[in-house]
């Protein structure tokens, strides 16, 4: 486990406004023609990301790798690091098991459902800051629990 880059992505959740963060959308502006890279440099009116997306967009984690896919266009795509996506990135980020990262990030999965214990439109930034910090701690996620 990576704890320097765990702690990276807890500061990085801790600055994005909370009405920018979305567990289950990757990217998305309120326009999808604006789904850009460069759209995403600040958060703008109705532009939000899930926690892996708002890493992937960060220059530090950029520098590590950790990267969005674009397509030709630069429309955001997907997320990912060294040649895995989404929450298979974020576990070779973190150096952490699958079923870990699919159950903090991945929204669609059952384990993300178990860990949070609600339903995805009330999962917070900060519900993911606290999993996450836990996991710094203890090297677990505290199952069932919510900030």
């Amino acid at each position: 486990m990576n704890k320097d880059r765990i702690k990276l992505a807890i500061e990085i959740l801790t600055a994005i406004p909370e009405t920018h963060f979305d567990i289950d959308s990757e990217f998305n502006t309120s326009f999808t023609d604006e789904r850009t890279a460069d759209k995403f440099k600040e958060p703008a009116c109705g532009t939000t990301a899930c926690a892996l997306g708002w890493m992937a967009l960060d220059p530090e984690c950029q520098a590590l790798g950790f990267k969005p896919d674009t397509t030709t266009d630069n429309i955001l795509c997907g997320i990912q690091y060294k040649g895995e996506e989404s929450a298979s990135a974020g576990a070779a980020f973190f150096d952490i098991d699958y079923e870990k990262s699919a159950a903090l990030f991945a929204y669609n999965s059952d384990g993300c459902r178990d860990l949070y214990n609600k339903g995805f439109s009330d999962i917070t930034q900060f519900d993911v800051i606290y999993q996450l910090e836990f996991l710094r701690l203890t090297g677990e996620l505290h199952w069932g629990h919510h900030a």
